[in-house]
Protein backbone atom coordinates (compact mmCIF):
# COMPACT_ATOMS: atom_id res chain seq x y z
CA UNK A 1 0.00 0.00 0.00
CA UNK A 2 1.35 3.42 -0.99
CA UNK A 3 0.66 6.18 1.54
CA UNK A 4 1.07 9.86 0.69
CA UNK A 5 1.99 11.42 4.03
CA UNK A 6 3.03 14.74 2.43
CA UNK A 7 -0.52 15.78 1.53
CA UNK A 8 -2.18 18.17 2.12
CA UNK A 9 0.71 20.62 2.22
CA UNK A 10 0.95 22.36 5.57
CA UNK A 11 -1.34 19.85 7.31
CA UNK A 12 0.23 16.51 6.45
CA UNK A 13 1.75 13.89 8.76
CA UNK A 14 5.20 14.84 7.47
CA UNK A 15 4.66 18.52 8.28
CA UNK A 16 4.03 17.58 11.91
CA UNK A 17 7.39 15.83 12.33
CA UNK A 18 10.47 17.94 13.19
CA UNK A 19 13.16 17.73 10.54
CA UNK A 20 16.15 17.99 12.89
CA UNK A 21 15.17 16.26 16.12
CA UNK A 22 14.10 12.75 17.11
CA UNK A 23 12.63 11.84 20.52
CA UNK A 24 13.89 15.16 21.84
CA UNK A 25 17.46 14.76 20.54
CA UNK A 26 18.92 16.92 17.79
CA UNK A 27 20.37 14.92 14.90
CA UNK A 28 21.81 15.18 11.42
CA UNK A 29 21.48 11.93 9.52
CA UNK A 30 24.66 10.93 7.67
CA UNK A 31 25.06 7.83 5.57
CA UNK A 32 28.27 6.02 4.68
CA UNK A 33 29.56 6.64 1.17
CA UNK A 34 31.57 4.82 -1.47
CA UNK A 35 34.64 6.43 0.10
CA UNK A 36 33.92 4.45 3.29
CA UNK A 37 34.38 1.19 1.41
CA UNK A 38 37.42 2.52 -0.47
CA UNK A 39 39.12 3.40 2.82
CA UNK A 40 38.43 -0.08 4.16
CA UNK A 41 39.81 -1.76 1.02
CA UNK A 42 42.97 0.35 1.05
CA UNK A 43 43.52 -0.55 4.70
CA UNK A 44 43.34 -4.28 3.92
CA UNK A 45 45.13 -4.14 0.56
CA UNK A 46 44.68 -5.81 -2.81
CA UNK A 47 42.92 -9.17 -2.83
CA UNK A 48 40.78 -8.61 0.26
CA UNK A 49 37.32 -10.18 0.21
CA UNK A 50 34.01 -8.31 0.18
CA UNK A 51 30.70 -9.57 1.55
CA UNK A 52 27.14 -8.36 2.09
CA UNK A 53 23.93 -9.13 3.98
CA UNK A 54 20.60 -7.35 3.68
CA UNK A 55 17.46 -7.02 5.78
CA UNK A 56 14.13 -8.02 4.27
CA UNK A 57 11.52 -5.23 4.17
CA UNK A 58 13.43 -3.41 6.90
CA UNK A 59 10.85 -0.70 7.59
CA UNK A 60 8.17 -3.31 8.23
CA UNK A 61 10.35 -4.81 10.97
CA UNK A 62 10.30 -1.55 12.94
CA UNK A 63 7.48 -0.46 15.22
CA UNK A 64 5.84 2.93 15.62
CA UNK A 65 5.08 4.22 19.11
CA UNK A 66 1.52 3.03 19.92
CA UNK A 67 0.68 6.58 20.91
CA UNK A 68 1.21 7.62 17.28
CA UNK A 69 -0.92 4.94 15.60
CA UNK A 70 -3.78 7.35 15.05
CA UNK A 71 -1.50 9.68 13.07
CA UNK A 72 -0.75 7.09 10.39
CA UNK A 73 -4.16 6.22 9.07
CA UNK A 74 -7.89 6.61 9.09
CA UNK A 75 -9.80 3.46 9.95
CA UNK A 76 -6.76 1.26 9.20
CA UNK A 77 -3.74 2.16 11.34
CA UNK A 78 -0.16 1.43 10.27
CA UNK A 79 1.96 0.10 13.15
CA UNK A 80 5.22 0.29 11.14
CA UNK A 81 6.83 3.42 9.67
CA UNK A 82 5.63 3.83 6.06
CA UNK A 83 8.10 4.55 3.28
CA UNK A 84 8.52 8.31 3.03
CA UNK A 85 8.06 9.02 6.74
CA UNK A 86 10.54 11.73 7.69
CA UNK A 87 12.08 9.73 10.56
CA UNK A 88 11.81 6.23 9.05
CA UNK A 89 15.33 6.23 7.56
CA UNK A 90 16.77 7.47 10.85
CA UNK A 91 14.96 4.73 12.79
CA UNK A 92 16.36 2.07 10.46
CA UNK A 93 19.87 3.53 10.38
CA UNK A 94 19.98 3.68 14.19
CA UNK A 95 18.88 0.06 14.40
CA UNK A 96 21.54 -1.17 11.99
CA UNK A 97 24.12 1.07 13.72
CA UNK A 98 23.46 -0.99 16.84
CA UNK A 99 24.15 -4.22 14.93
CA UNK A 100 27.38 -2.77 13.53
CA UNK A 101 28.41 -1.77 17.06
CA UNK A 102 27.91 -5.34 18.25
CA UNK A 103 30.03 -6.68 15.40
CA UNK A 104 32.73 -4.06 15.97
CA UNK A 105 33.07 -5.25 19.57
CA UNK A 106 33.56 -8.75 18.16
CA UNK A 107 36.43 -7.52 16.00
CA UNK A 108 34.61 -7.15 12.65
CA UNK A 109 34.20 -3.82 10.83
CA UNK A 110 30.91 -3.51 8.92
CA UNK A 111 29.52 -0.59 6.92
CA UNK A 112 25.76 -0.30 7.34
CA UNK A 113 23.64 1.74 4.93
CA UNK A 114 20.05 1.76 6.20
CA UNK A 115 19.21 -1.94 5.73
CA UNK A 116 22.44 -3.10 4.04
CA UNK A 117 25.49 -4.51 5.81
CA UNK A 118 28.68 -4.50 3.75
CA UNK A 119 32.14 -5.56 4.85
CA UNK A 120 35.68 -6.15 3.69
CA UNK A 121 38.11 -8.52 5.37
CA UNK A 122 41.35 -10.33 4.72
CA UNK A 123 40.94 -13.74 3.04
CA UNK A 124 41.76 -15.46 6.33
CA UNK A 125 39.03 -13.70 8.34
CA UNK A 126 36.38 -13.06 5.67
CA UNK A 127 34.34 -16.25 6.11
CA UNK A 128 34.23 -15.88 9.88
CA UNK A 129 33.19 -12.23 9.57
CA UNK A 130 30.43 -13.09 7.08
CA UNK A 131 29.02 -15.80 9.33
CA UNK A 132 29.33 -13.61 12.43
CA UNK A 133 27.19 -10.96 10.75
CA UNK A 134 24.28 -13.39 10.58
CA UNK A 135 24.38 -14.21 14.31
CA UNK A 136 23.23 -10.86 15.78
CA UNK A 137 20.53 -10.60 13.10
CA UNK A 138 19.07 -13.92 14.25
CA UNK A 139 19.51 -13.15 17.94
CA UNK A 140 17.80 -9.77 17.61
CA UNK A 141 14.94 -11.19 15.56
CA UNK A 142 15.80 -9.25 12.40
CA UNK A 143 14.67 -11.02 9.25
CA UNK A 144 17.35 -11.27 6.58
CA UNK A 145 16.86 -11.30 2.81
CA UNK A 146 18.83 -14.46 2.13
CA UNK A 147 18.64 -14.04 -1.65
CA UNK A 148 20.53 -10.73 -1.47
CA UNK A 149 23.41 -12.06 0.64
CA UNK A 150 26.83 -12.11 -1.04
CA UNK A 151 29.41 -14.53 0.32
CA UNK A 152 33.05 -13.30 0.50
CA UNK A 153 34.45 -12.57 -2.96
CA UNK A 154 36.94 -10.22 -4.59
CA UNK A 155 34.18 -8.32 -6.42
CA UNK A 156 30.90 -6.88 -5.17
CA UNK A 157 28.45 -4.04 -5.82
CA UNK A 158 28.20 -1.41 -3.10
CA UNK A 159 25.92 1.64 -3.40
CA UNK A 160 25.59 1.04 -7.13
CA UNK A 161 29.35 0.82 -7.84
CA UNK A 162 31.20 -2.38 -8.70
CA UNK A 163 34.34 -2.99 -6.63
CA UNK A 164 37.17 -5.30 -7.76
CA UNK A 165 39.91 -5.81 -5.18
CA UNK A 166 42.15 -7.85 -7.52
CA UNK A 167 42.43 -5.16 -10.19
CA UNK A 168 41.75 -2.45 -7.57
CA UNK A 169 39.09 -0.85 -9.76
CA UNK A 170 35.69 0.71 -9.16
CA UNK A 171 33.18 0.72 -11.99
CA UNK A 172 29.75 1.98 -13.01
CA UNK A 173 27.57 -0.90 -14.27
CA UNK A 174 27.05 -0.84 -18.04
CA UNK A 175 23.27 -0.75 -17.63
CA UNK A 176 23.60 2.36 -15.45
CA UNK A 177 25.91 4.04 -18.00
CA UNK A 178 23.35 3.40 -20.73
CA UNK A 179 20.64 4.92 -18.56
CA UNK A 180 22.79 8.00 -17.92
CA UNK A 181 23.42 8.49 -21.66
CA UNK A 182 19.68 8.33 -22.33
CA UNK A 183 18.91 10.75 -19.52
CA UNK A 184 21.46 13.30 -20.75
CA UNK A 185 20.02 13.15 -24.26
CA UNK A 186 16.64 14.10 -22.78
CA UNK A 187 18.13 17.32 -21.41
CA UNK A 188 18.94 18.83 -24.81
CA UNK A 189 17.36 22.29 -24.98
CA UNK A 190 15.34 21.63 -21.82
CA UNK A 191 14.22 24.66 -19.86
CA UNK A 192 12.57 24.98 -17.46
CA UNK A 193 12.99 21.78 -15.42
CA UNK A 194 11.04 20.34 -12.53
CA UNK A 195 12.37 19.37 -9.11
CA UNK A 196 11.94 15.62 -9.61
CA UNK A 197 13.63 15.75 -13.03
CA UNK A 198 16.71 17.46 -11.63
CA UNK A 199 16.83 15.08 -8.66
CA UNK A 200 16.82 12.13 -11.05
CA UNK A 201 19.64 13.62 -13.15
CA UNK A 202 21.84 14.36 -10.13
CA UNK A 203 21.22 10.90 -8.73
CA UNK A 204 22.40 9.23 -11.95
CA UNK A 205 25.48 11.41 -12.33
CA UNK A 206 26.41 10.67 -8.72
CA UNK A 207 27.05 7.06 -9.72
CA UNK A 208 29.81 8.22 -12.06
CA UNK A 209 31.12 10.74 -9.54
CA UNK A 210 31.66 7.91 -7.07
CA UNK A 211 34.16 6.45 -9.52
CA UNK A 212 35.50 9.68 -11.06
CA UNK A 213 36.19 12.22 -8.32
CA UNK A 214 36.52 15.06 -10.82
CA UNK A 215 32.87 14.57 -11.73
CA UNK A 216 31.80 15.89 -8.33
CA UNK A 217 32.91 19.37 -9.39
CA UNK A 218 30.46 19.29 -12.29
CA UNK A 219 27.48 18.47 -10.08
CA UNK A 220 27.90 21.40 -7.70
CA UNK A 221 26.09 23.86 -9.99
CA UNK A 222 23.22 21.40 -10.37
CA UNK A 223 22.98 21.04 -6.59
CA UNK A 224 22.86 24.82 -6.25
CA UNK A 225 19.98 24.91 -8.74
CA UNK A 226 18.20 22.15 -6.83
CA UNK A 227 18.34 24.21 -3.63
CA UNK A 228 16.36 26.99 -5.32
CA UNK A 229 13.23 24.83 -5.44
CA UNK A 230 10.65 25.58 -2.77
CA UNK A 231 8.31 22.65 -3.52
CA UNK A 232 8.42 19.44 -5.54
CA UNK A 233 5.90 20.86 -8.02
CA UNK A 234 7.88 24.03 -8.67
CA UNK A 235 9.93 24.49 -11.86
CA UNK A 236 12.86 26.74 -12.68
CA UNK A 237 15.00 27.73 -15.64
CA UNK A 238 18.55 26.41 -15.91
CA UNK A 239 21.40 28.85 -16.31
CA UNK A 240 24.40 29.01 -18.63
CA UNK A 241 26.78 27.43 -16.10
CA UNK A 242 24.36 24.54 -15.65
CA UNK A 243 24.36 23.97 -19.41
CA UNK A 244 28.17 24.01 -19.48
CA UNK A 245 28.23 21.26 -16.84
CA UNK A 246 25.82 19.22 -18.94
CA UNK A 247 28.12 19.65 -21.94
CA UNK A 248 31.09 18.49 -19.86
CA UNK A 249 29.25 15.32 -18.86
CA UNK A 250 28.18 14.56 -22.42
CA UNK A 251 31.73 15.03 -23.71
CA UNK A 252 33.31 13.01 -20.93
CA UNK A 253 30.91 10.08 -21.09
CA UNK A 254 31.52 9.63 -24.83
CA UNK A 255 34.95 8.16 -24.02
CA UNK A 256 34.44 6.84 -20.47
CA UNK A 257 34.14 3.04 -20.29
CA UNK A 258 32.82 3.02 -16.73
CA UNK A 259 35.96 1.63 -15.08
CA UNK A 260 38.29 3.68 -12.86
CA UNK A 261 41.32 2.87 -10.75
CA UNK A 262 40.59 3.18 -7.03
CA UNK A 263 42.04 6.46 -5.84
CA UNK A 264 44.61 5.92 -3.13
CA UNK A 265 45.14 9.48 -1.92
CA UNK A 266 42.79 11.14 0.58
CA UNK A 267 41.22 14.50 -0.15
CA UNK A 268 43.82 17.28 -0.19
CA UNK A 269 43.98 19.66 2.79
CA UNK A 270 42.57 23.17 2.26
CA UNK A 271 46.04 24.79 1.91
CA UNK A 272 47.10 22.59 -1.01
CA UNK A 273 48.01 24.31 -4.29
CA UNK A 274 47.54 22.41 -7.56
CA UNK A 275 49.14 23.55 -10.84
CA UNK A 276 49.23 21.91 -14.28
CA UNK A 277 50.41 22.75 -17.79
CA UNK A 278 47.81 23.42 -20.44
CA UNK A 279 47.26 20.48 -22.77
CA UNK A 280 44.84 19.77 -25.62
CA UNK A 281 44.51 16.07 -24.76
CA UNK A 282 45.00 13.91 -21.71
CA UNK A 283 45.18 15.13 -18.15
CA UNK A 284 47.48 15.00 -15.17
CA UNK A 285 49.18 17.01 -12.49
CA UNK A 286 51.10 16.94 -9.25
CA UNK A 287 50.41 18.88 -6.08
CA UNK A 288 52.31 20.16 -3.10
CA UNK A 289 51.68 22.21 0.02
CA UNK A 290 52.25 25.95 0.04
CA UNK A 291 55.47 25.72 2.04
CA UNK A 292 56.95 23.47 -0.67
CA UNK A 293 56.26 25.77 -3.63
CA UNK A 294 59.84 26.91 -4.00
CA UNK A 295 61.24 23.40 -4.44
CA UNK A 296 58.38 21.22 -5.71
CA UNK A 297 58.37 20.38 -9.46
CA UNK A 298 54.89 21.24 -10.67
CA UNK A 299 55.38 20.87 -14.40
CA UNK A 300 53.73 17.75 -15.75
CA UNK A 301 52.90 16.88 -19.33
CA UNK A 302 50.93 13.94 -20.77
Amino acid sequence: MVVDISFPEGYSVKDGIPGNSYIGDDYKLRYPTVDSMLDRIHTLGSGCLLYKRDLSRAYRQLCVDPGDYHLLGKGNFDVSPPFGLRTAALMCQRSTNAVSHILRNQGHEVINYIDDFDGAESPINATAAFESLGNPLNELGLQESVAKACAPATSMTFLGSEFDTVNMTIAVPIAKLTQIHEELSNWDNRSPCFHTELQSLIGLLSYVSNCVLLGRLFISCMLSTLRTFTTNHFHTRIGAEFCKDLLWWKTFLQDYNGVSIMHTQPWSPPDTVVCTDACLSGCGGVNGCIDQLSSYPFRFRT
